[in-house]
């Protein structure tokens, strides 16, 4: 649910955005998207609840294991945030499992490389198309960068069931097949960036199916 809506959301704002500047004046360009966010916002506080117990129902992390005590009695034990086998601090928590885990920086490395290319495509590429490759307005040039988020949400729900197959057919760590999934992905991207340059002005087809497939 959350990658629909992160993409979904990402489809949308540049075509309310690129159609309200045109419209009605470039500063509507800025005001209709805060306008809905700061609505949409507003809801979300006064109706989101802090834990699924505030609207009644079971805990999620909640675990329940079987243990044998001492005297060779089985016991059921609850496992919950409040009563982990090891109750460490925030502080103590990020330092011991999150900044002196190398597989974490790997990662957010991954991601920082991901997001240069996904903040220059949404932030920049608008500028780009006019002035380097012929679209007539923002709006225009908005619609067609919208295309990335469309084709990312897609890309991302068939990357999951390539994965997914990929796992169930073939011997091997799970993760490690994932993330192979994604290494072919970013070559991918490569590929679409390089093309979507090469790519002529005026040939709006092309730079649209460019944008769907990065």
């Amino acid at each position: 649910m959350w990658n629909i809506a992160h993409n979904l959301g990402g489809f949308a704002a540049p075509i309310l955005a690129g159609t309200a500047a045109r419209t009605l004046g470039w500063s509507w360009g800025l005001w209709a998207p805060g306008i809905i966010a700061l609505f949409v916002g507003s809801l979300i506080m006064l109706t989101l609840k802090d834990s699924p117990e505030a609207r009644g129902f079971s805990p999620v992390e909640q675990i329940t294991v079987t243990s044998s005590r001492p005297d060779h009695n089985e016991s059921e034990i609850e496992i919950t945030p409040e009563t982990s086998v090891e109750n460490l601090s925030l502080l103590d928590n990020l330092f011991r499992n999150v900044l002196s885990n190398p597989f974490i920086w790997g990662l957010a490395f991954t991601y920082f490389c991901v997001y240069v290319v996904r903040q220059g495509i949404t932030s920049w590429s608008v500028f780009y198309l006019i002035k380097e490759k012929g679209v007539i307005d923002a709006g225009a040039a908005a619609v067609r960068v919208s295309g990335l988020e469309l084709g990312g949400l897609l890309g991302s729900l068939i990357a999951g069931r390539i994965s997914d197959w990929y796992i169930a057919t073939s011997p091997g760590g799970a993760v490690g097949k994932r993330i192979q999934v994604v290494m072919a992905y970013l070559i991918g991207v490569a590929a679409m960036l390089l093309a979507f340059k090469a790519v002529p002005s005026g040939k709006n087809p092309s730079q649209t199916r460019c944008f769907l497939l990065i």
